[in-house]
């Protein structure tokens, strides 16, 4: 894997990380937006990673939910190395993740999928990454 498509995976799992602990803190990612005075738009790409998140963005969205930016960057990274290995090539099984440090958001009931129209995303303890759409 190239330094270009490991890195623009990472900022993806930034996004998807972001969005998790959004919706795992009881938000909505219409409710931040509007919180941090941008589009919701833009903010949908963002959180879906399908655009590269600004870093004030996350900073501005993890104070309104309050969390550190620094452990939606380190989760999101963790995801990245189970899924690609580290740079030195190192791979991991799944049964890893708790060596070294893999995200542990608390898991989301179905239930979140009522809180609107925006792409919804869950990550539970085990790991996987489970994604449904609102109405």
């Amino acid at each position: 894997m190239s330094t270009r498509h490991r890195a623009e995976r990472f900022a993806q799992y930034v996004g998807l990380e972001l969005k998790g602990t959004i919706i795992a803190r009881g938000f909505t990612a219409k409710q931040v937006s509007e919180l941090t005075g941008r589009s919701p738009a833009a903010f949908n790409r963002w959180i879906n990673g399908k655009a590269e998140l600004p870093i004030v963005a996350l900073s501005e969205s993890c104070e309104v939910i309050g969390i550190e930016p620094n452990v939606i960057v380190e989760n999101a990274y963790a995801r990245m190395i189970m899924d690609f290995g580290e740079l030195d090539g190192t791979q991991y099984e799944d049964e890893a993740a708790e060596v070294i440090g893999f995200p542990q958001v608390p898991q989301i009931e179905d239930s979140a999928a009522d809180k609107g129209d925006w792409e919804l995303a869950s990550y539970k303890n085990d790991g996987t990454h489970n994604e449904f759409e609102g109405r």
